[in-house]
């Protein structure tokens, strides 16, 4: 596609129009998961942080280091306000979406601009947009379609890619000089186009791993334009050796690392399969008909009425192919790729959201353009968009309402008040959405309090409490409603009723590192200092890098005078995490008192380089100077 001015102009009312819908987005909040991804992730502040989200899989909450990666690179440049998170986000979809354009164009699918807005506009794609940490999506489709737009040459010629320069075969340069193969001939200039595709696909995946069906798509790609021959294997192949083991790395650490795994995930194949069908046409739904979206959907029960769901999906993809005889592959195009871009999404691996509901708005960011794809090509391949009046009014009628619903669903996700009223509003029934409402509701509470609102802060306790004890009436098998209660009590300096709760908690989950780790904190709190060590030492067990616990274990030892020890345990924290900030300033107090002021002193400026002005570390150092 020539960069013509019309194109051009093209491109950048695409994206303009990005920026409107999405100018809510420009001055959001931090909301749930931003801590752990973003604000509060340590690997962030300095080189050494970067280098572990490369080098170790289970620095960061997920083995994405590309896309962590631009969040170190973002903290640098702009600090740790979220407005450049969120803008960013909004320009690589605004990039992604005229990418979607120009390979739309290539492949001659009818309505190509249109179909590109009402994906840039559609309000299931809010989530992964205005979502901090859906930076992996919005990051890895963007790499996805760059990998796309290099491929497409391979994918759609009906020999091998070749260069035509129009100069005699003695005048043509070193760099078209063709490449043999075991199949056909590539010249450089293709080969370095492929080269360039299989990059982008590497960074697409290093930014979220659901690109992995990117060489089925390309596949699927030559299928409909003049079939699959052998070539096309060999071409994919490298895609799929690079796109497996970082595939089952995401599934092993989304059980191992995630918490992917246990009871509620023991589903049987044919139950895989049910959920997989019934979470299609619930995607396909909301590509259609975008309303209701919540950030948390209810989770329905599965039964054995849900092979119905495996029966009509069967059946629609029959439709579609007897179907395609008549009018050709591309009937099939659109909603083959709408279900394996889903795929890993489906249930058939286990992804921890689907703890609490089977679907999410952001699993389906990439897949979503697979249904309004279909859907515009076929009503526009008579050129009815362009050409009936009819037409374009209601392509504009359904760009007006989708943006106008962008709007206002980006507006949803402004803060976290915002956000969990509204899930609460949509799905009262849900043990998670209640649990997050009652967190939110405690750490402002926290925020009251801190401020020495007294009021305030304890009518933001009271409704958090009816928020947990709903989540516990909700699931009383589960230890996070419990373990929050507790912090409820533990803030007001009821320790014995935290107690009380967290025991709850442990009835549930005894061999959860996260509740003896807080069973130790409030039996220190209550002076029972021994019993909390030995609490610290059970978390240990269970998970040897648990860092808040060897942190209070280090604390803790030292009330009991065993500074050694108290050393020992404030190195290893440093150990797991060399960007602990209370690590550093704990181990540097612990030197001071070993009387060795000079390792102290490096303590504490480890400590201030991690966050500068950290009271208890300029009085540490202040200290440390003073008895050098």
């Amino acid at each position: 596609m020539k960069p013509t001015w019309r194109n051009l102009a093209s491109a950048a009312a695409l994206a303009l129009l990005v920026i409107i819908v999405y100018r809510p987005a420009f001055s959001a909040g931090w909301i749930w998961d931003d801590d752990g991804y973003i604000y509060a992730n340590n690997n962030l502040l300095t080189a050494q942080g970067l280098e572990r989200t490369w080098l170790d899989r289970t620095a960061s909450p997920q083995y994405y280091p590309l896309t962590f990666t631009s969040f170190w690179i973002e903290r640098h440049l702009f600090g740790p306000s979220p407005t450049s998170f969120h803008r960013d986000n909004v320009l690589l979809h605004a990039a992604s979406a005229i990418l979607i354009w120009i390979i739309l164009r290539k492949l001659n699918v009818p309505a190509a601009w249109l179909i590109a807005v009402l994906w840039a506009v559609h309000p299931v794609n809010v989530e992964s947009v205005a979502w901090a940490s859906e930076r992996k999506n919005v990051l890895s489709t963007f790499f996805y379609l760059l990998a796309a737009l290099m491929y497409l040459p391979f994918a759609l010629s009906k020999q091998a890619p070749h260069v035509h320069t129009g100069l005699p075969t003695h005048q043509k340069n070193e760099h078209e000089r063709p490449i043999l193969t075991s199949s056909f001939i590539v010249h450089r200039s293709s080969f370095f186009r492929y080269f360039l595709a299989l990059a982008f696909f590497i960074l697409a995946l290093f930014s979220k791993t659901v690109t992995a069906t990117f060489p089925a798509a390309m596949l699927l790609v030559a299928w409909w334009k003049r079939g699959i021959k052998r070539r096309d294997w060999l071409l994919v192949l490298p895609f799929f050796v690079v796109a497996l083991p970082l595939s089952l790395n995401t599934g092993y650490l989304e059980r191992t690392h995630v918490g992917a795994r246990g009871p509620e995930f023991a589903w049987s194949k044919l139950e895989r399969c049910e959920i997989a069908a019934h979470d299609a046409f619930f995607y396909a739904a909301k590509d259609i008909l975008p309303v209701n979206l919540s950030f948390i959907y209810p989770k329905w029960d599965i039964t054995y009425v849900d092979i119905v769901w495996v029966i009509a999906l069967l059946a629609a993809i029959a439709l579609l192919w007897l179907a395609s005889r008549k009018w050709g592959r591309g009937v099939l195009v659109g909603p083959l790729f709408f279900l394996g871009t889903l795929l890993p999404a489906l249930g058939f691996v286990n992804v921890y959201p689907m703890r609490f509901s089977f679907v999410a708005d952001h699993f389906q960011y990439l897949a979503s353009l697979g249904v309004v794809a279909a859907i515009i090509a076929a009503l526009g391949h008579r050129h009815w968009f362009t050409r009936s009046p009819l037409g374009r009014i209601a392509a504009c009628s359904i760009v007006t309402v989708f943006s106008v619903l962008t709007f206002h669903r980006a507006q949803i996700f402004q803060s976290s008040f915002s956000l969990w009223n509204d899930a609460l509003a949509k799905n009262p029934d849900s043990w998670m959405v209640r649990t997050n409402t009652g967190v939110m509701l405690l750490q402002s509470g926290q925020s009251a309090l801190g401020q020495h609102d007294i009021g305030s802060a304890e009518q933001y306790f009271s409704a958090a409490q009816l928020q947990l004890q709903a989540a516990t009436s909700l699931r009383s098998d589960l230890a996070e409603p419990w373990l929050n209660l507790a912090q409820i009590e533990q803030v007001q300096g009821h320790f014995a009723l935290a107690e009380q709760y967290i025991r709850r908690a442990l009835g549930v989950d005894a061999h959860s590192a996260e509740v003896h780790f807080h069973l130790g904190a409030v039996l220190v709190k209550e002076g029972k200092v021994d019993d909390g060590i030995a609490e610290y030492y059970r978390a240990i067990a269970i998970d040897p890098r648990h860092l808040p616990a060897w942190v209070n274990l280090g604390v803790a030892l030292d009330m009991q005078g065993k500074i050694e020890q108290s050393i020992a345990a404030d190195r290893q924290a440093i150990i797991i995490d060399p960007d602990s900030l209370f690590a550093h300033t704990n181990l540097g107090n612990e030197l001071l008192k070993h009387h060795q002021p000079a390792l102290a002193a490096a303590e504490f400026r480890k400590a201030l380089l991690l966050q500068p002005n950290f009271a208890p570390a300029e009085k540490g150092l202040r200290e440390a100077t003073q008895n050098q």
